[in-house]
């Protein structure tokens, strides 16, 4: 694994707070990724270190922001699901114990600062001159 690059970039939504750090790459030279979500009013404090981005001499921040945001809008949606359809969803304990709302906050504000940014990945990332690794 490669030293840190330092690489970090955090988001604010009501409150809850999103990072994540570039801390390295995996033998396939894959970026690797540790990420938290936290509250100041505690005890809410989430994280882990198993996001993973393409092969890049230059980790970007900004896109593994982006797939965190994915995942978290993944998140919400799943609990929203359970409500209506107990046990049928496979993503609602990608965050477990992350209140819905929160999720949906920092996933709404991920995907506008995408947009405020002008990149925006609609079909296919390999078709983004942003995000292609090609």
């Amino acid at each position: 694994m490669n030293e840190s690059t330092g690489a970090r970039a955090s988001i604010t939504a009501d409150d809850w707070t999103a990072t994540v750090l570039h801390f390295g790459s995996d033998p396939d030279g894959r970026g690797r990724w540790a990420w938290r979500i936290e509250h100041p009013s505690g005890p809410w404090e989430f994280g882990g270190d198993d996001l993973t981005g393409p092969r890049s001499a230059d980790p970007d921040p900004r896109a593994m922001l982006e797939t965190l945001g994915g995942f978290l809008g993944a998140y919400a949606e799943a609990i929203e699901y359970e409500r209506r359809h107990p046990g049928q969803s496979e993503n609602a304990d990608l965050f477990e114990g992350l209140p819905e709302d929160a999720a949906a906050a920092l996933s709404e504000a991920i995907a506008l600062d995408a947009l405020d940014r002008g990149h925006v990945c609609w079909v296919d990332d390999s078709t983004c001159p942003d995000c292609s690794t090609a």
